[in-house]
C-alpha cells in the first residue's frame, strides 16, 4: 500500500480532478477511508492510472481490500471522488458454493470461474483483491498467463 507519508498533501497542493475521465483512466480524488471503528487508513489519496498494471503491496490491516472495495463501490469512503470507467472486480471473499451436493466445486474452481468471468467481460479496469487465494499451482500458472 502507499506509506501514508505519500498520500498526506494539503489540497491546495493538488491539481484538482476533472469530472468525466476517457476511456481507461482511474482517478481517485482527495479519498479518505477509515475502519468502521474510525482508524484512519488513507488520507487524502490523489491518484490517477492509466493502462499500466498496478499491485497494491502491504501489510495485513492497511486497507488493501478497503481500498479496492471504495474503487469498486462496493464501501462509501469517508470523504473524496472515484471516477472509473468500465471495471470488474473480484473480491477477496468467495460468494456461498452454488452446486448440487453430489457435484461439489472447491474454492480453487469458484475463484477461476469468478476471474474468467471477469478477464471475458474485458473491462477498462480488472479489481482483484487476492486473485491468487485458493488457488493451486496450475491454477497460479492459468491467472498469470491470463494477467499477461
Amino acid at each position: 500500500m502507499i506509506p501514508t507519508s505519500t498520500i498526506q498533501r494539503p489540497r491546495q497542493a493538488l491539481s484538482p480532478i476533472p469530472q468525466s475521465t476517457s476511456t481507461g483512466l482511474l482517478h481517485v480524488n482527495h479519498l479518505d477511508l477509515t475502519t468502521p471503528e474510525g482508524r484512519p487508513l488513507i488520507r487524502n489519496l490523489q491518484l490517477t492510472i492509466g493502462k499500466e498494471k498496478v499491485a497494491l503491496i502491504g501489510r495485513n490491516g492497511c486497507g488493501k481490500s478497503s481500498l479496492l472495495r471504495a474503487l469498486a463501490g462496493r464501501a462509501e469512503p469517508t470523504n473524496g471522488q472515484v471516477i472509473l470507467p468500465s471495471f470488474q472486480y473480484v473480491p477477496q471473499e468467495l460468494p456461498p458454493p452454488n452446486e448440487t451436493p453430489s457435484e461439489p466445486i472447491s474454492a480453487g474452481q469458484r475463484r477461476r470461474r469468478l476471474l474468467l468471468t471477469a478477464f471475458l467481460a474485458r473491462p477498462a479496469f480488472l479489481l482483484l483483491d487476492e486473485p491468487s487465494y485458493d488457488l493451486d499451482a496450475e491454477g497460479i500458472a492459468w491467472l498469470c498467463a491470463h494477467l499477461q
